[in-house]
């Protein structure tokens, strides 16, 4: 499949509309600035998940400990 970057790179191409650029009249730059978009969505967003991942994570730990606990204390 790809990386998570790769994934979210193609996403935001396919999903985005881009058109707005090429109404400014900036043919030239159109994929040098869509390339900049992408890279600054990507420096947000893929710290955000690796966040949001973690804060998930541990808190299914903690719900895991504590149903181990009650079933440790129902012995």
């Amino acid at each position: 499949m790809g990386s998570v970057e790769e994934m979210i790179t193609v996403t935001i191409q396919d999903m985005a509309d881009f058109r707005w650029i090429e109404s400014f009249g900036c043919l030239l730059h159109r994929q040098k600035t869509v390339d900049g978009i992408v890279r600054d969505v990507m420096r947000i967003t893929i710290p955000w998940v690796k966040q949001t991942k973690r804060s998930v994570s541990e808190a299914s730990r903690q719900r895991i400990t504590k149903r181990k606990i009650k079933i440790l204390l129902q012995k």
